[in-house]
């Protein structure tokens, strides 16, 4: 597996082949579109496609309509009684819906589970603008590294995870055997959430390799294991 090759696709197709059969896929209208037209994704024997229309105030042009908002999607993924064993999450580059898309996912996986969220760890400084471009489909990170760096820096030792540095960024968690510790997951990133929301929350300071990411390259031994 080269770096230069190595996407989410690549990843979640890896560990469909292993043990995953059920997908949760959760984007907005400006995100996840190379994802879902993977060969490797289109195979899972459960997909569950969620797309959201996000508050974007910077195209007030663009009518969405016909898709839900974050609010209405998360009530909706809620509302069903699927569950599954890997997510991939390309949310609206922003903190707020970051926080919000990595909780509903952590509510809805099976003990053990996987978790990827994109966009975590884009070295590129253009990407990480708070800005969204005036024209999609074009490559765009936004804040959402911000979130995972939050998330990842609040997280003990007996949690499982890492950033792949590969495709802008892949943050993995494995979702805990334990409820108490899956519990415990949705308490952290709903405290981080409303703290964020609150002003509360300082922004994290760009770093490229913090210890807090477990930051590892796509052909580390690491990412094959999980696999």
């Amino acid at each position: 597996m080269s770096h230069e090759i190595f996407t989410a696709e690549t990843f979640v197709g890896n560990i469909s082949k292993s043990k995953a059969c059920s997908l949760l896929e959760i984007a907005c209208t400006f995100t996840g579109w190379p994802f879902s037209q993977n060969t490797q994704i289109r195979g899972f024997a459960q997909h569950s496609r969620y797309i959201y229309a996000p508050d974007v105030q910077e195209h007030p042009s663009i009518q969405q309509t016909e898709f839900p908002d974050v609010h209405e999607l998360i009530s909706r993924v809620k509302t069903s009684t699927a569950t599954f064993d890997i997510a991939y999450l390309d949310p609206w580059h922003k903190v707020e819906d970051s926080l919000q898309i990595l909780e509903v996912a952590i509510s809805t996986l099976r003990a053990g589970a996987t978790l990827i969220m994109h966009d975590c760890h884009p070295q590129d400084a253009e990407l990480r603008s708070t800005s969204a471009p005036e024209i999609f489909p074009q490559a765009w990170c936004g804040s959402t590294w911000v979130a995972w760096s939050l998330f990842t820096r609040s997280l003990s030792d007996e949690f499982s995870w890492m950033t792949i540095d590969a495709d802008y960024g892949l943050g993995v968690l494995k979702i805990p055997e334990s409820k108490s510790q899956r519990r415990q997951l949705l308490r952290l990133v709903r405290s981080l959430s409303k703290k964020w929301a609150s002003g509360n929350l300082p922004r994290p300071e760009w770093s490229g390799s913090p210890e807090h990411l477990h930051l590892v390259a796509p052909n580390d031994p690491r990412v094959t294991a999980w696999v």
